[in-house]
């Protein structure tokens, strides 16, 4: 399962979940309450060469 970095536009806090490819979005900050937005973080990939 992928992991998904969220970010709170109230208070700015940022927390990470795993989720499933079907689950919805988190769309509540967990400590305030306040609306959220996905990060978009880099992926993992390294190339040999």
């Amino acid at each position: 399962m992928p992991l998904y970095a969220y970010e709170c536009k109230v208070c700015g806090v940022r927390f990470e979940r795993r989720q499933r490819f079907s689950d919805e979005p988190i769309r509540t900050c967990p400590e305030c309450g306040g609306p959220v937005h996905r990060l978009v973080q880099p992926v993992g990939i390294i190339f040999k060469g």
